[in-house]
């Protein structure tokens, strides 16, 4: 594999792709802890309070930027902040989750072909570690969850396990 797959950024389309698709279904799930009521909005990048999305590269920075609570009598709320452009040392993908009144949770997520680990920030509410070598059992590597393969097959789902890297793994085997 080249080092753009190694990284993940292969399957990182993927990746944010389910998660819209999960989203905007209300459907949660270990590693996507939604917690949303009956009427919920899904957004793409906002609310973001700086115009430079393009430019951050500290996740500290980034997250807050995104609000800790929305106005008042707002329906529960999800977005997705995926900023390709920018060079977060150890997140491909945030997720802000607005619920129930509360404060936002924030969850963060790094996506690796490999079995390499990273520091965490403490800034989310999870981290979690998304391999396409994943191991049989759920860990911790630091500030992260490590994601089961398990986890990981119920997170895409039965059509699109068969797009996750070890899924491309076999094809390549058969190959030679």
């Amino acid at each position: 594999p080249t080092a753009k797959n190694s990284s993940g950024d292969a399957f990182e389309a993927l990746f944010v792709v389910v998660t819209l698709i999960r989203c905007l279904a209300g459907m949660e799930c270990e590693i996507l802890p939604l917690k949303l009521g009956k009427n919920f909005e899904v957004g793409w990048g906002m609310p973001y309070d700086s115009n430079d999305w393009d430019s951050q590269t500290d996740p500290h920075a980034f997250a807050a930027n995104i609000p800790p609570e929305l106005p008042e009598g707002s329906c529960d709320k999800v977005s997705i902040y995926h900023p390709g452009h920018a060079k977060f040392e150890a997140y491909d993908v945030l997720v802000a989750v607005w619920s129930g009144g509360k404060k936002r949770r924030l969850y963060g997520y790094q996506l690796k072909e490999g079995d390499e680990d990273f520091a965490s920030q403490e800034v989310f509410t999870a981290s979690y570690l998304i391999r396409g070598s994943a191991k049989q059992n759920e860990g911790s590597a630091r500030l992260f969850t490590t994601c089961s393969e398990d986890q990981i097959n119920t997170f895409f789902g039965v059509s699109g396990r068969q797009w996750t890297p070890n899924e491309w793994k076999a094809l390549a085997a058969l190959d030679r």
